[in-house]
């Protein structure tokens, strides 16, 4: 897995804008589109591919030794801060590891990950009083990913009300970095949050009461419910949770943190929620260890075994692939068509494809093919994306899965209206319309555990 090729956001702006900075000394990329997230993670890369080379190897575990920080740093909150025992904290650390978003998140170059280590090691440092640590975890913090200037804006505020004015200071350093980026995008892209549609996309696009409302239900579910995390819900209904100091400060951040990422940002993911994930399993820890010992081993057997089980084991509905090892099955079929296409297509033939196949092809070194491709890419495989096709030069047409769908929800008329009415979706044409729009015929399919991707040609 470790030299699994990138997947989706990784190999459509992460690596080629930590690329731009490894080869050409560039904060703002030139690659890819640039947005509004901080050059934190790329720099990061930069340096590891600096002294290790660039490689796949490296970049995956380059990011493994951030995820083993945040391990390190949420036991260590956790033991010191949250839960009552060394078992609870233990039990944490043994839930979070076995969360099938972390597991698969902690090799992946995103930006969700490294902001959860940063998360606990700053809440840790404050509540150790080491509060010029802490402003200085959380300038790391915000120049990894901007909404993380939430936590150094609450830790202030936290000290204001608690009448540490002095101190409250240090949090409003992580702003200077933070507004410097700013500066700087708008500098050379004419936009403060690198370009127009992002700011769209995520400052208005959420706010829509329906939208709004799903995130929240989403947030929710996950948090509570899936992944086995019913069980840690109906300890605490029953045990209770002891409120200290550290709990109030852990947990008003975990309910602020949630109700920031429904507001901000148009991809409902969740692994935007992985910041405040160990503050939850504190939580369901602390109530399991409350319980009489068989209810304790079979509430906490159960979490285990359900979180472990659902790295593997796909929902009955539709989900991001990269909440579990799915990603492996996107890029792994996605890898093996490239390599058949690079074989069987001649030089300067044009494939028509989408994000974020068509920029795979086009670069080598994101793990799919050995040579560049052209591609023809358009947004999607709606019919008036095809139909503009009818007046290009295309001599072959990848059209893939993007999602998880075994009861066929996504064929469900009254649930395709309401995506229609409320998240402009727009369903892909059928194989059938492929042919009869392009006058193109099957000639591969690439399958592996629902994930596929078809190969049409002339």
């Amino acid at each position: 897995m470790r030299d699994l090729p990138y997947f989706w956001d990784e190999a459509g702006q992460f690596i080629p804008a930590s690329l731009d900075l490894f080869r050409r000394g560039l904060l703002v990329p030139v690659s890819t589109i640039p947005n509004v997230h901080p050059p934190g993670v790329m720099l990061w890369l930069a340096g590891i591919w600096r002294v290790f080379g660039y490689s796949i190897v490296a970049t995956r575990f380059g990011m493994l030794a951030i995820a083993i920080l945040g391990c390190w740093a949420a036991y260590r909150l956790a033991a010191d801060y949250l839960c009552e025992s060394r078992t609870a904290a233990a039990m944490m650390l043994a839930l979070l590891c076995l969360s099938p978003l972390f597991f698969a998140q902690s090799i992946m170059t995103l930006l969700d990950m490294p902001a959860m280590a940063l998360t606990m090691l700053a809440l840790w440092l404050f509540l150790r009083e080491r509060i010029p640590a802490a402003g200085i975890a959380c300038i790391a913090m915000v120049m990894v990913k901007e909404t993380g200037a939430l936590l150094p804006a609450f830790l202030g505020i936290t000290l204001i009300f608690e009448k540490r004015w002095k101190q409250s200071l240090w949090f409003m350093l992580p702003a200077v970095p933070l507004i410097g980026w700013l500066i700087l995008l708008r500098q050379h892209t004419g936009s403060w949050f690198g370009n127009s549609a992002f700011a769209h996309y995520n400052l208005t696009y959420p706010l829509n009461p329906v939208r709004l409302g799903m995130a929240l239900f989403r947030r929710g579910y996950y948090l509570f419910v899936g992944t086995g995390y019913i069980v840690g819900t109906w300890a605490l209904w029953r045990a209770g949770l002891r409120v200290n100091r550290s709990w109030k400060i852990a947990g008003a951040f975990a309910i602020a943190h949630v109700l920031a990422v429904c507001l901000v940002g148009g991809a409902v993911l969740e692994r935007y929620l992985l910041p405040i994930l160990p503050i939850a399993l504190a939580a369901f820890a602390n109530a399991i260890c409350a319980l009489p010992p068989r209810p304790r081993i079979a509430a906490f057997a159960g979490m285990c075994a359900a979180s472990a089980a659902c790295i593997v084991v796909n929902p009955l509905y539709p989900f991001p692939l990269e909440n579990n090892l799915a990603w492996t099955d996107f890029v792994g079929v996605q890898r093996d068509a490239a390599r058949y296409l690079e074989h069987q297509m001649a030089d300067g033939a044009i494939l028509a494809t989408s994000f974020p196949f068509g920029g795979c092809l086009r670069r080598p070194e994101l793990g799919y093919a050995l040579r560049q491709l052209v591609i023809d890419e358009i947004p999607d495989f709606t019919w008036d994306s095809l139909q503009r096709l009818r007046n290009h030069r295309v001599d072959a047409l990848a059209v893939f899965s993007s999602t998880w769908d075994p009861l066929g929800l996504m064929k469900n008329p009254h649930w395709i209206a309401f995506l229609e009415r409320f998240y402009d979706y727009r369903p892909d044409v059928t194989p059938e319309q492929i042919t009869a729009l392009l006058r193109l015929h099957k000639a591969a399919h690439f399958e592996r555990h629902g994930q596929w991707i078809d190969i049409y040609v002339r």
